[in-house]
């Protein structure tokens, strides 16, 4: 009895040891990377979920040791180049950027710096010339593609089917996004073929979204183009459309918890976290170049309710019976 009971204390004795050994193991892997600074550059404060999503992923992986620099720009393209000399005065080598603008701005000035950038919400990274292909970026940039002119005319439809007596869209977008001007014209035939008429408007500050009343009607809606200006003016979006009883068709689903109609999308933050396998990639030594562009994995659709019982527009009941989240 006495040599079962030393038995059983030298193997339970043996286990905890053992088990500390690979909890102290596990750790020391996942602490055993250099540290790293890694530079940020949000456009403006309504994109930190998507730094949010990558940092959390970012931890997914282990790396415990990674210190982001972080820099919101608040809209402004002329804090970019400060942001990466800072960046570079520091030794950071690699960058998380936020939206077309801002990734575009980068490149220009990229070939004096060579930093490695992962991009969150661009609409077409090809398009948009910041890589070559989808297959292989072929170039410094790379990171979860926002698909967002794929899904224009996915989001238009659905659109005008949540709200059949929909006629007419309005739509917001920076004064100095002539890429996506142009890209957006391009929607006025097939808008036109299932009855909407499309207007396209600058925002050059609040005001101009206010000027907008004069095509507003009970048959108007707003719809969100991948546009970080219109995310940045939100707000006061939001409150124009309430105003006037007119539902939002958002860019992001995060949008309808801040009172958007309804919105087909995967999240800022889920672009976040999903891009963060692509530092994980980096740091193993991985060329950009050499990795391929990847699509959002997680589009839903959200509906917010009390949004819809203010408006003067007829709602097909039916869409709440196809959202993944209904915001109270």
């Amino acid at each position: 009895m006495r040599k079962i009971k030393t038995f059983l204390i030298v193997s339970l004795f043996v286990l905890s040891m053992l088990a500390l050994f690979f909890i102290f193991k596990n750790n020391s892997e996942s602490r055993s990377y250099p540290q790293r600074k890694i530079g940020v550059i949000i456009f403006s404060k309504e994109f930190e979920d998507s730094f949010r999503g990558f940092s959390d992923g970012v931890k997914k992986y282990n790396y415990l040791n990674i210190e982001f620099q972080v820099v919101n720009i608040d809209g402004d393209l002329t804090k970019v180049e400060s942001a990466l000399e800072s960046f570079h005065q520091k030794g950071i080598k690699i960058i998380l950027a936020t939206t077309t603008p801002v990734n575009q701005k980068i490149k220009e000035l990229n070939n004096k710096y060579g930093f490695y950038v992962i991009f969150t919400q661009v609409a077409s990274p090809v398009e948009s010339g910041l890589a070559m292909d989808e297959k292989s970026s072929g170039t410094n940039f790379v990171g979860v593609s926002r698909v967002a002119f794929v899904t224009i005319a996915k989001r238009m439809e659905i659109f005008k089917d949540a709200f059949p007596e929909l006629k007419r869209v309005i739509i917001f977008y920076g004064p100095n996004e002539k890429f996506l001007a142009k890209h957006l014209a391009q929607y006025k035939d097939m808008v036109g073929n299932i009855g909407l008429e499309l207007y396209l408007l600058p925002i050059i500050d609040e005001k101009s979204i206010e000027d907008a009343q004069k095509l507003v009607s009970d048959t108007t809606g707003v719809f969100m183009a991948p546009s970080p200006y219109s995310v940045k003016y939100f707000n006061k979006i939001r409150d124009f459309a309430d105003k006037n009883k007119i539902p939002i068709m958002a860019i992001d689903n995060y949008l309808v918890q801040k009172g958007a109609t309804l919105a087909y999308s995967q999240s800022f933050y889920n672009d976040g976290l999903q891009s963060a396998y692509y530092l994980f990639l980096i740091l193993k030594g991985i060329d950009p170049k050499s990795l391929p562009i990847m699509r959002p994995n997680n589009m839903e659709m959200y509906l917010n309710k009390k949004s819809i019982n203010n408006l003067k527009m007829r709602f097909n009941k039916s869409y709440f019976g196809y959202a993944d989240r209904i915001v109270e």
